[in-house]
């Protein structure tokens, strides 16, 4: 087996690219939108009827279980799956194969971009499960696809997991072990593609040609990723020093210089994405070819009727223009904001040990609509302020928080990130809660060791400290919010779902805790229908916030309750172009 040379490929690549560039990135818009459009409306109406035969809303954290009891959605299921797998392969493979224009002389057809599915084998459709939805995305390293390329697990597993040493080993062993999968597979989709063998023998030959080749893997792979950040800060300084040069030259017309490198900046950013999508494709296919010793035929660029040309340059002025329109004349309005609640998740848990005294006065500063925080029983019955069921993961201990008594446990000193702190009494922390005036959403977590009068006891307190309304209430566990609400009908409940696919139950509750990975239109749209709220954690990635602070949920829950309330006041602040670009030379 030969061996390839970065420059090589590269240069190849680059060439084959720059043939016909527009309708290279034509295909492959339109074959993603495509696959993403099929996938949607036929998966989705598979995934309903799934949830129809097994007499279920969503399938969620607490019901999951009850799918197995029924055989005709179970079967439904996997059908989904099958049918995004199948999708999402020939969407790989047609692009694989355009990719592969300057190696044939075949004209790209419906018949040759349905050839690899023909050979899909029955007994290797599980392995084209694993391969596509498990290794490739948590390794995403060859050809893959936008539609699985966010595949991941839900925050709040993974922040269980790393809460445990083992599970943390095991955790981070299965990414490394995906990432090498990943390396020794990275031709699978193009052999599959470009060869008569099934899925499994593409699988197989990419094992054997990858062996001594991995280095030379990741230094395409490594070339690719520099290149996308140096590309990016290219057009950056392109824009930006002509900006900062003619607006000190012409300060009168600052704003009109900021509406067009604005507008640069954003063509010129989505046509270097592009480019570096179609690269990724590209170098995986020439390189194979230069380890088969094969060589591109003779390489010319195609050019355009002048008429097709010109109608393309046309209409990119205009789209330009208009853009630099909108960026100048739009301002401020502030009605694209909804009046969101932001939540800090646990108090200020950076600059000091979550769910702490110390932790409420310090997010107390960020005057957020909420701090969140967790409750539980002691041994004895006194309710604490503290997370996890054990000590393990903030203190020397190990023992469960209902194993130990108050005096037990009120003089454990707990650690995280070089502080230290003790673990709060409720009543201590409503107290000072009440002083600052910082109304709460208090996370009621229960065992089966619990008191019957745990809930009367936790709103006594509520009542002693004068918070009754400046608290609103959450739980994983449905039946005791359910209980809660029940008996004081005037408190506002949540139920947490950990997971969810599909819809909602109209339970007796005010609102659902969502987790992010969740949210759908058909979890939105079941929010609207029962009239209940929605709450969304953890939201800390800074676009994520943008996108929930500008819509109509009712609050979200993050780490970083001091940026949101930044976002927030930038948002009200922005023109509706700055809103949709995020970006400013201001």
């Amino acid at each position: 087996m030969n061996h390839f040379k970065i420059k090589d490929v590269f240069k190849k690549s680059k060439l084959l690219i720059q043939r016909d560039f527009f309708t290279y990135v034509a295909i492959v818009m339109i074959i993603e939108s495509l696959a993403l459009f099929l996938i949607n409306q036929v998966s989705s109406r598979v995934f309903s009827l799934a949830l129809i035969s097994a007499k279920m809303k969503g399938i969620t954290n607490e019901n999951f279980l009850q799918v197995f009891s029924h055989p005709t959605a179970i079967f439904l299921l996997l059908s989904v799956a099958i049918i995004s797998a199948i999708f999402i392969v020939l969407q790989l493979t047609i692009t694989t194969s355009y990719a592969n224009g300057g190696y044939t002389k075949e004209p790209l057809n419906l018949k040759r971009a349905l050839a690899p599915l023909k050979r899909i084998k029955a007994k290797e459709i599980l392995l084209l499960l694993i391969f596509v939805f498990v290794i490739s995305p948590n390794g995403n390293l060859s050809i893959s696809s936008e539609i699985t390329s966010n595949l991941h697990l839900p925050r709040f597993i993974v922040d269980t997991i790393l809460e445990n040493t083992l599970y943390s080993t095991l955790y981070f062993s299965a990414i490394a072990i995906s990432f090498y999968l990943n390396l020794r597979l990275y031709y699978a989709f193009v052999i599959f593609s470009l060869e008569p063998l099934s899925f499994t023998e593409s699988l197989k030959k990419s094992w054997k040609i990858t062996k001594h080749q991995q280095l030379r893997i990741l230094g395409l792979i490594g070339t690719i990723t520099i290149s996308s950040v140096v590309g990016v800060l290219v057009i950056f300084a392109l824009a930006y020093l002509p900006y900062v040069g003619l607006a000190a030259m012409w300060p009168h017309l600052d704003r009109l210089f900021n509406s067009v490198m604005q507008v640069f900046f954003l063509f010129g950013t989505i046509i270097f994405i592009s480019f570096v999508a179609i690269l990724s494709i590209q170098v995986a296919v020439v390189s194979y070819h230069e380890l088969n010793n094969e060589e591109p035929f003779e390489i010319t660029k195609k050019h355009h009727a002048l008429k097709y040309r010109i109608a393309f340059n046309t209409l990119t002025l205009l789209a330009f223009c208009a853009a630099v329109f909108a960026a100048y004349y739009d301002q401020p309005d502030p009605s694209l904001l909804g009046n969101v609640k932001i939540v800090a998740h646990r108090g200020e848990s950076f600059a000091a040990i979550e769910n702490t005294m110390e932790s409420l006065k310090l997010a107390n500063e960020y005057k957020p609509d909420f701090v969140e925080m967790d409750i539980q029983q002691t041994k004895d019955h006194q309710i604490v302020v503290y997370h996890d069921y054990t000590l393990k993961r903030l203190s020397d201990q190990s023992d469960r928080i209902n194993a130990l008594t108050w005096d037990e446990l009120k003089d454990v000193e707990i650690s995280h990130r070089g502080h230290t702190s003790t673990i709060p009494l409720f009543d201590d922390y409503l107290a000072l809660a009440s002083e600052l005036n910082q109304p709460l959403m208090v996370e009621v977590k229960t065992t089966s060791l619990d008191s019957p009068e745990f809930l009367d006891d936790m709103m006594a307190l509520i009542k002693k400290n004068k918070m009754e309304h400046r608290v609103i209430f959450q739980s994983l566990d449905l039946d005791a919010i359910l209980l809660l609400k029940e008996k004081y009908p005037s408190a506002t409940t949540g139920y947490i779902l950990g997971f969810n696919l599909g819809g909602l139950e109209n339970i007796n509750v005010d609102f659902f805790s969502i987790e992010d990975f969740s949210i759908s239109s058909r979890v939105m749209r079941d929010v609207h229908k029962y009239n209940k709220g929605l709450f969304v954690w953890t939201v800390n990635d800074e676009d994520n916030m943008r996108l929930y602070l500008q819509s109509d949920v009712t609050g979200i829950i993050t780490d970083h309750a001091a940026t949101a309330k930044d976002i927030f006041k930038d948002l009200r602040e922005r023109r509706l172009s700055d809103i949709f670009w995020n970006f400013s030379f201001d």
